[in-house]
């Protein structure tokens, strides 16, 4: 269930509803079509991976982090590496 009220949206999974997507490996293109693939991959069963996530990195500083600590059950694989 979605709920959006001013500046705030709620996506809230309802139990009684199973999930239209389910896991899969994808691969990122692009910024922005990276980052709706890690918001299905969230909502989705399973597990998803996906690969060319740089662009993600790029314009998304630490976003794993960000949506672990938002509750996301969420993992980089290969540790980014340190910026110099």
């Amino acid at each position: 269930m979605i709920i959006i009220k001013s500046n705030l949206i709620l996506l809230i999974p309802l139990n009684s509803i199973i999930s239209a997507l389910h896991g899969s490996r994808l691969r990122a293109a692009d910024l922005r079509g990276g980052v709706s693939l890690v918001l299905a991959g969230l909502v989705a069963e399973g597990t998803t991976e996906i690969s060319g996530i740089g662009h993600i990195g790029r314009g998304y500083e630490n976003l794993d982090t960000k949506l672990q600590f938002l509750g996301a059950d969420i993992k980089r694989s290969i540790p980014m590496a340190s910026q110099l």
